[in-house]
């Protein structure tokens, strides 16, 4: 993922809208780069990051959304 959003030009002053239940490394990658993670609630019940609670963050730096599938339940 670290080379996906650098690919992306994901970099300093950008944000990039990730998971609340999240691994660290999640969040290790975003700040190597110089981006600012944001962190979203989840679902209750697929336990991933909903199109709603993303609306409500309404960051208007925001480049990317970081998608961790860490309990997979939606998959």
């Amino acid at each position: 993922m670290h080379v996906v959003l650098m690919a992306m030009g994901i970099g300093p002053g950008d944000e990039v809208i990730t998971p609340s239940q999240t691994w660290v490394s999640t969040i290790n990658i975003i700040t190597l780069l110089g981006a600012e993670p944001v962190m979203v609630d989840i679902d209750r019940d697929t336990l991933m990051v909903s199109a709603e609670s993303v609306k409500k963050s309404d960051y208007p730096k925001n480049q990317s959304n970081y998608p961790c599938a860490l309990c997979r339940s939606a998959l």
